[in-house]
């Protein structure tokens, strides 16, 4: 036994030299034999064994004999011990859980504290080959997927067991991992070891009660099994749960490339990505979300959840544990499904504000960052010419009395500038990706209880300025000293968690990475390509901000593609508002007849490829769609169709992936928020 121990150890390199190494020991036969057989493996794998043993108090006497049996052998081989007791009848009492669940969690518990007073790098439990197999078929029999199948793992991380109910004494080992030696050693071989050695172990009584699932399968079911179907069944369940852990770690690779090691399910999940999946990634795709959000959920409601998800459409489903389900339909970008707590939303707190004009009212840190205040300047019409957006200015004239700032509520609901129907903020504010736990306290700002502006979003278009209205009122979110604020969330901004550890990204405020850019870039190409088939895509390229986007773009397309690209120089005169364009050719192009797809990085204003589409129009073309890799639709001055985009973001300065300054950092593989290039300047196309 203790050869086939150490090439199973070498095999898998379960342990390193000069690792610190925790061996549960029950007492029983298979942890007793695994502390013997370590003892003898320990020098020549150059590790340091201890002893660690949990009194779990359900036997009674017999389990302080059990303790004081393991603390006799740990002071027979001189080995330093971890002994504790812990109620577990209580625990399960305490939790609703059986004693089985009570019993594991608690030992989970003990290990992970064990291993962060001990210092180990490792717990190793006496799992073996029969208990493997027993897992196999008790999961087999309730219903199980690979992930199931895949039984007792070999090793993994303590990181993924989560036991913080039990223990909040703060480190809880996180860093080591928990190994099964013994999973390729039957529970025969490990009592012929011990005959061999000589060596006593204890009995547990429980092991013997018919009350447990396990003990009924261990000495009814597998010995009927073996004995009138296959003898060597205990050996096929265990090679059948060794198949399907390696092909659920290679599923697993492939979940993390299309959705990320991390996914947040309050960027919600494109719809068109998850439908083009096969039926098997769609289920491991939704199941990981879930997972994220602590989400349990069996066959049959992750069935409900991938239909209603196929199904697309702008409803909601209900889900365990209060979670809901929800579709949004973007008539402009991909549809989303989002899921989220009803219950911790409808228990969220708010506030409700005075905002005086001119004034500012502070309203923390609502997107993650610093504290910001809501600003309302007064403006002349002379000054809110030269100096603002539109998508920022209300008629001062409508306005009676002082402004409300408060939190976003589920209903609110209004039309913003450029839009062509009124929606719920909060539909809006998920696609510019803001959120669910930042939208809980988003500031929206009233009058007389009308929706007028919400940071990220154009003024409502009904009270919206236009030049001959008088004075304005400008509404933006500032830092507490006054200073513009250009950290406004959209996507993952200031709560990014940065995906590129191998760059220097410390002073990167990432709001789109290079994940998301490629699995988007990908959904649009096959948009546009269904959409555009059985014709020619005419696509002309707007230089400077879209050339990397272009690049990737046209390498999804598929169909008959020609490209064309054209330089803009822009001059802008405000005078008697008044703006006047100049704008470069590449000397061949040539759109008379064609379909054509005017490619840009962003689009802001509006007023260049407003433009350029008129231009290209009178040039011939017989269709012209506008392509985006940004959308900035709160800066926009025109009534513009922006017909495919990748994402809609606020008003913050943005450089990468062929963004920002001509000589700086366009390179980078993911965008970010770029505060130091100054102000709220927008790049003007």
């Amino acid at each position: 036994m203790v050869k086939a121990l150490e090439q199973y150890i070498r095999k898998l390199r379960l342990v390193r030299p000069g690792e610190r190494v925790g061996i549960a020991v029950s007492g029983g036969a298979d942890s007793v034999a695994l502390l013997r057989a370590f003892l003898e493996l320990a020098p020549g794998f150059g590790v340091v064994p201890f002893v660690l043993h949990l009194n779990h108090r359900l036997r009674g006497a017999e389990s302080d004999a059990d303790e004081q049996f393991v603390r006799d052998l740990a002071a027979q081989h001189n080995l330093e011990a971890a002994i504790e007791s812990e109620d577990v009848s209580a625990l399960a009492t305490l939790f609703h859980l059986s004693l089985e669940a009570a019993g594991r969690r608690a030992r989970y518990a003990f290990f992970q504290k064990a291993a962060a007073a001990l210092r180990l790098n490792a717990v190793a439990t006496a799992h073996t080959r029969d208990d493997q197999a027993e897992t196999v078929l008790l999961r087999l029999m309730r219903g199980a997927g690979t992930n199931g199948l895949a039984g007792i793992h070999s090793s993994f991380e303590f990181s993924r067991f989560h036991v913080s109910t039990l223990d909040n004494s703060g480190d809880n080992g996180s860093g080591a991992r928990i190994i099964r030696p013994l999973l390729a050693t039957s529970r025969r071989e490990v009592e012929e070891y011990l005959n061999l050695l000589g060596q006593s172990y204890r009995q547990d009584s429980s092991n013997q009660s018919p009350e447990y699932t396990r003990n009924r399968v261990r000495s009814g079911l597998l010995p009927s099994l073996e004995r009138d179907y296959n003898p060597r069944l205990r050996q096929a369940l265990s090679d059948t749960a060794e198949i399907a852990a390696a092909e659920n770690e290679f599923f697993d690779r492939l979940t993390d490339a299309a959705l990320g090691p991390d996914p947040d399910p309050e960027q919600g999940i494109e719809l068109e990505s998850l439908t083009t999946q096969p039926i098997a990634m769609q289920r491991r795709l939704l199941r990981r979300v879930c997972r994220y959000l602590g989400l349990s959920l069996d066959f049959a409601h992750l069935e409900e959840l991938r239909e209603f998800a196929l199904a697309g459409r702008a409803e909601q489903l209900a889900l365990p544990k209060g979670y809901v389900a929800q579709v949004v339909r973007d008539p402009q970008g991909p549809s989303r499904l989002f899921l989220f707590s009803a219950e911790a939303e409808a228990a969220e707190g708010g506030y409700s504000l005075e905002l005086p004009f001119p004034g500012s009212v502070q309203v923390g840190g609502f997107f993650g960052g610093p504290e910001t205040a809501i600003r309302a300047t007064v403006l002349n019409e002379d000054s809110a010419k030269l100096v603002y957006h539109r998508a920022d200015l209300l008629r001062a004239a409508d306005l009676n009395g002082p402004l409300v700032v408060r939190n976003l509520q589920a209903g609110d609901r209004f039309l913003p500038l450029f839009s062509k129907g009124e929606e719920k903020v909060t539909r809006l504010l998920q696609r510019l990706m803001v959120t669910g736990a930042v939208r809980k306290n988003w500031p929206v700002v009233l009058s007389r209880d009308q929706v007028l502006w919400a940071p990220g979003l154009p003024v409502a278009k009904q009270f919206a300025w236009t030049p001959g209205d008088g004075n304005a009122i400008a509404i933006d979110v500032c830092s507490t000293n006054g200073n513009t604020c250009n950290t406004l969330t959209t996507g993952r901004s200031a709560l990014a968690q940065l995906s590129f550890k191998t760059l220097p990204l410390e002073n990167y405020d990432v709001v789109v990475s290079q994940a998301q850019l490629q699995a988007r870039i990908a959904a649009l190409g096959r948009r546009i390509s269904h959409d555009y088939e059985g014709r020619a895509i005419y696509c002309i390229g707007v230089l400077e901000n879209g050339f990397i986007f272009l690049a990737d773009l046209l390498r999804s397309l598929h169909g008959d593609v020609r490209c064309q690209f054209v330089r803009t120089n822009v001059r802008e005169i405000n005078e008697n508002n008044i703006s006047t364009t100049e704008i470069f050719y590449t000397p061949e192009l040539d759109v008379d007849g064609q379909h054509v797809l005017l490619c840009d990085g962003i689009v802001s204003s509006g007023l260049t490829t407003e433009f350029l589409v008129r231009n290209l129009k009178a040039r011939g073309a017989a269709s012209i769609s506008v392509c985006a890799l940004l959308d900035r639709q709160s800066a926009r001055r025109v009534d513009l169709d922006v017909t495919y985009y990748g994402f809609q973001v606020g008003p913050q300065w943005l450089a990468g992936f062929g963004l920002g300054a001509p000589t700086r950092e366009r390179n980078l593989p993911f965008i970010f928020a770029a505060p130091e290039l100054g102000g709220l300047c927008m790049p003007r196309n």
